[in-house]
């Protein structure tokens, strides 16, 4: 554990005492010229006749373990815990009269062999991650099933592994014979075994491959043929084959499998340092896959998790490597990536990874490095939502466009052609979008006045206190410009809204009224020749019987109008003036002052 050398011993006494208790200490330089070294106590653990100690470390996260063979029906595993300083009984593991010890690795996982002096058997085990583990249970997933066995064995005194030309070898010495003939007439002890004639057993470990491939749900080939990767959803993992290019026979092959990168800890293990978690896997419901033109890089996507995975690929050997993952709700080059929830479909083009989205029904972009593979976050589009501009600005975009007349035209700085970054009011085109009126805005409406999109934005500029502007589209720098406020008649404006007017062959004439807080409501109209909006007129409160407004009580209960009695009298022209003034009573009709026309 941490930096340093350690070495633990097991205890063994045939005294009757409870407890013998083994030890760990640490080995360290004494600091003087010569390599004398010196030791310190740094745990006892409470074993009962412990005749050897192994240490095992975890293939995937290097978490050490302590293994005490003891006499007994258990064995006991100890896991460190750095924040305790210290090794803490995580397993009494099933053993009969356990002696030697020894561990080997194999397939990405830890193995340990336990002879058994009393048993006709002896034990190979396989470290799950939290585990030793023999037979799988149910409470352990298929994925972290055992792959464990058992040897015959007599009185097993000793055992030993080691590799030899990439395989692994096994010998199991045994201390007495109890199933061959009895040789020389040799002398038998109380359990029918004999000492002469014993044996020894060596062994090969045999690999047999299990094709993990659950719901496969894509598959992508290597530009050269080799390889072959399948996305299987329910396995949560990548399976790798090797693909014989002159028949097309495929051989799986673990080393260029992915598993999933970031298991959660098993939640039926109670030792576990996040008991209880129940966090995404990178691969759970692993369901597209999209391979670089180059063979370097390999993409997945997984839809129950909601990540998108970037692999590197070693050419030679086919293994994969995570670079990045990234995940639903997270952030990514300073902005949020929230469109990734149900990740189903990749589309992948030498510069642009696409990916669609089911559960969050959407489109993401992200743009591809060209030197690690790596994505930076673009775009995202939303069934349903509204857009402004276009869906563009992707990564070597040229600062030109194609005009409607198949001219050449260039791109205004800043604009959605050039950049697919969000883009802020302001008062001139291709600002950075920093105006105040990017922000604190309260309302907004919009209206068409001819074939010119008009916008007008309710803000505050403080708890009392607001403004009103009116924005108008530009279409060549594909972003809205301020083109007038309504300054301080509108003081404290809370809500706008546009509305049309039109007779019988004439113009529509269009119309902004604009609420404010604790004032009247303010008329404006649209003058064609100066292109603005200018005052017309205010809302009065007053109604024909005197009664102000608010507050609204018994509005329902007047009594109505008779049919007919009400007019609206013909609207001034004020195309050609800069300002208009509200009309007279004397020009309304329908009585009660001002507000009788409407």
């Amino acid at each position: 554990p941490g930096t340093g050398s350690f070495v633990a011993f097991s205890c063994y006494s045939d005294d009757a005492a409870p407890l013998q208790r083994s030890a760990l200490f640490a080995v360290e330089p004494t600091g003087m010229a010569d390599p004398s070294v010196e030791t310190r106590l740094v745990q006892r653990f409470n074993t009962v006749k412990s005749r050897d100690v192994i240490s095992v470390f975890e293939p995937y996260t290097g978490d050490a373990l302590l293994l005490f063979a003891q006499d007994g029906d258990a064995s006991l595993l100890f896991r460190y815990l750095a924040p305790l300083g210290g090794f803490v009984l995580v397993q009494s593991v099933p053993t009969t009269d356990a002696g030697k010890l020894s561990t080997f690795l194999a397939s990405g996982s830890a193995f340990v062999l336990v002879t058994q002096r009393t048993d006709d058997t002896s034990l190979m085990l396989r470290l799950n991650g939290t585990h030793l583990q023999e037979l799988q249970t149910k409470s352990f997933m298929p994925t972290s099933a055992a792959g464990g066995q058992r040897f015959a064995s007599t009185f097993a005194a000793a055992t030993s592994t080691w590799e030899f030309d990439g395989e692994h070898m096994l010998l199991l010495a045994n201390a007495k014979n109890c199933s061959s003939p009895n040789p020389h007439g040799a002398q038998l002890d109380a359990t029918g075994c004999s000492r002469t004639g014993a044996w020894s057993s060596l062994r090969k470990r045999l690999d047999q491959e299990t094709i993990e491939m659950a719901r496969p749900a894509d598959a992508a080939m290597s530009p050269d043929g080799r390889f072959l990767y399948v996305a299987a959803y329910d396995s949560q993992m990548i399976a790798g084959f090797v693909r014989e290019v002159a028949t097309g026979r495929l051989h799986p092959k673990r080393e260029a499998s992915l598993r999933n990168v970031a298991a959660e800890p098993d939640r039926e293990d109670p030792y576990s340092p996040q008991f209880g978690r129940f966090d995404k896997r990178t691969l759970e419901g692993v369901t597209a896959l999209a391979m670089s033109g180059d063979g370097r890089f390999l993409y997945a996507a997984s839809a129950s998790a909601g990540y998108v995975l970037v692999l590197a690929r070693d050419l030679a050997t086919g293994a994969l490597s995570v670079v990045q993952a990234v995940h639903d709700d997270s952030m990514l080059d300073g902005r949020l990536v929230d469109a990734l929830g149900g990740a189903r479909a990749l589309a992948l083009t030498p510069d642009s990874l696409y990916v669609a989205a089911q559960t969050d029904s959407a489109i993401s972009a992200f743009a591809v490095s060209q030197v690690d593979g790596t994505l930076s976050y673009v775009d995202r589009i939303r069934a349903g939502e509204r857009l402004i501009g276009r869906f563009a600005g992707l990564a070597g975009v040229s600062p030109t466009s194609r005009g409607p007349n198949g001219t050449i035209e260039e791109v205004p700085a800043g604009s959605f052609l050039g950049s697919a970054g969000p883009r802020k009011l302001a008062e001139k085109p291709g600002e950075a979008g920093q105006d105040a009126w990017a922000n604190d805005t309260r309302r907004s409406a919009v209206t068409h006045v001819g074939d010119v999109l008009y916008m007008a934005v309710v803000r505050a500029t403080g708890d009392e206190a607001g403004e009103l502007g009116i924005f108008r589209w530009n279409e060549s720098a594909m972003e809205f410009i301020l083109v007038q406020t309504t300054g301080t008649r509108d003081g404290n404006p809370v809500d706008a809204s546009f509305f049309s007017l039109a007779t019988s062959g004439e113009t529509p004439r269009h119309f902004l009224v604009v609420a404010n807080h604790e004032s009247p409501a303010n008329v404006y109209t649209y003058i064609p020749a100066t292109s603005r909006f200018v005052w017309y007129h205010t809302l009065t409160f007053s109604l024909s019987d005197g009664r102000v407004l608010p507050p609204f009580d018994n509005i329902l209960s007047a009594p109505p109008c008779p049919r007919g009695s009400i007019s609206i009298s013909p609207l001034p022209d004020l195309r050609n003036s800069l300002n208009a003034s509200c009309p007279t009573e004397g020009n309304a009709t329908g009585g009660g002052g001002g507000g009788g026309r409407w």
